[in-house]
């Protein structure tokens, strides 16, 4: 159907609509006041399944030998099917109707600004899409590429960034296929992209153009599951106290087990293409993160008036008791476990108080929170990688603190570079206290590290941190 309104009828309005009935639901659905969530049910089963989950989980934080790791791991996955959903409205947003619709596509281009473009793709697989959205119209933009050849071509861009490796080759292939036609010579400085497939875990900004230049150099690019939810995002703005909070979560004091031949350890700095599995037969060893008390009491030091959550008191416990509707900023500096195979398990990772909680923020969790932040900020490994659901978009830590509530997140889409992170994020807040909204703050601090530590500042060190949701928030103005 979208291929016969895109290509056959060049309806832009009715490609609009029939996409947008499958994008990003779940959130959307969040949005308007109906979700399901699996952490809160407070029946007697669930509530025990929960208690034994922080159990097994406390145990795989110590457990080396493989054949006890399996065990309970198989342990794990039993009592994760005991977690029933709960149908939850929460919501500050009326819904529009018993059955919810995406929103039309005149209101989604009214709430956009002038200098903004929304990019929508659609990988068909003899050829893909791109819908193209400004507040003065809409098109469909055929892409003459299917699934296939585009998402080889991402492939061999992540692994030549990865690797640090010249990308231009596969890099200058996907600025030709997708952004080229899009925003051509005279576009708006902001694009705003709702990916599909793999392009969820591409980095636009650090595609080069022809002429060797760096997407972000030109604009100012941020990422949305669905038009629907951006439309929703800003719609849901509520009116802010002047004396709104920061929190700050660093410098995690993790649990060491014994030093065995099969222990992995993931390390702070510069580290390979993947994260080890914490939930893998063999054993994980978290170090600590020296650099993140620095960086959270740089933003301090930036901010002022930042509440803080370091070594032995940044327990999930202390984080769960605070009044998290409150803050206005969230920034998480810890290890991040993504898991492709169990979404729900991907967590960020705290300390552990005596209590029954585990120290392990999982997604199950987060999606709970009552949070109402205009940005988290996750400077984790992997925060935004995850598991991809077809249209809902990604299975990933940046996914679950927008349905708990947050109208923009900053995450990683892979293992971040200590160094680097810590003059990033530093460089983020000046932005932010100066003036600037989420997104341009961001794109500043990336051309920061471009201009500072010039040829050596390699895509792998900044593109992976990304911005989903509504970026264009002035927190400090």
């Amino acid at each position: 159907h979208f291929r016969l309104a895109a290509t056959k009828f060049s309806d832009p309005s009715k490609a609009y609509e029939i996409i947008e009935e499958a994008r990003g639901r779940a959130l959307a659905d969040t949005l308007r006041g109906e979700s399901e969530n699996l952490s809160t049910s407070s029946d007697e089963i669930s509530i025990d399944a929960q208690k034994e989950i922080n159990r097994i989980q406390i145990a795989l934080m110590h457990e080396t030998t493989r054949e006890t790791r399996q065990s309970l791991l198989d342990r794990l996955f039993v009592q994760e099917q005991l977690l029933l959903p709960v149908r939850q409205s929460r919501s500050r947003l009326r819904s529009d109707g018993d059955r919810p619709k995406p929103s039309p596509l005149r209101k989604v281009q009214a709430s956009l600004r002038t200098d903004e473009m929304l990019l929508e793709y659609v990988l068909g697989e003899s050829e893909a899409y791109c819908l193209q959205i400004t507040r003065a119209g809409a098109a469909v933009l055929i892409i003459p590429s299917g699934k296939k050849q585009v998402e080889d071509l991402v492939d061999d861009y992540l692994s030549a960034v990865r690797s640090r490796q010249p990308e231009d080759t596969a890099g200058h292939k996907l600025f030709s296929l997708l952004l080229q036609p899009a925003i051509g010579l005279k576009s708006p400085m902001r694009i705003i992209i709702v990916p599909d497939g793999k392009l969820h875990l591409v980095p636009f900004d650090g595609i080069k153009n022809q002429e060797g230049k760096y997407v972000l150099e030109t604009h100012v690019v941020t990422y949305v599951p669905s038009a629907t939810v951006l439309h929703l995002l800003r719609q849901s703005r509520a009116p802010r106290s002047v004396n709104q909070t920061v929190l700050g979560v660093g410098d995690v004091i993790y649990p060491q087990p014994p030093k065995v031949v099969s222990t992995t350890t993931i390390s702070t700095n510069a580290r390979a293409n993947s994260v080890p599995d914490f939930f893998d037969v063999e054993a994980v060893r978290f170090p600590d993160l020296p650099g993140s008390r620095q960086e959270v009491m740089s933003i301090a030091g930036i901010i002022g008036g930042t509440q803080l959550l370091l070594g032995a008191n940044a327990t999930e416990a202390a984080l769960k008791s605070l009044p998290l509707a409150d803050f206005r900023v969230i920034h998480f500096a810890v290890h991040g476990v993504a898991n492709t195979q169990f979404p729900d398990r991907a967590a960020l990772v705290l300390s552990r108080s005596p209590e029954s909680e585990d120290g392990l923020l999982q997604v199950r969790e987060i999606r709970d929170l009552p949070l109402n932040a205009d940005l988290v900020t996750l400077s984790a490994c992997d925060s935004g990688n995850g598991r991809l659901l077809g249209e809902e978009g990604i299975a990933s830590l940046e996914r679950a603190f927008l349905l708990a509530g947050a109208k923009s997140v900053i995450a990683s889409l892979w293992t971040a570079d200590d160094t680097y992170t810590i003059v990033l994020m530093k460089r983020l807040y000046l932005h932010l206290v100066d003036g600037s909204d989420n997104a341009a703050a961001l794109r500043q601090a990336k051309l920061d590290l471009l201009r500072e530590f010039g040829d050596q500042a390699f895509p792998v060190f900044w593109a992976g941190f990304t911005l989903v949701g509504d970026g264009s928030t002035m927190i400090f103005n």
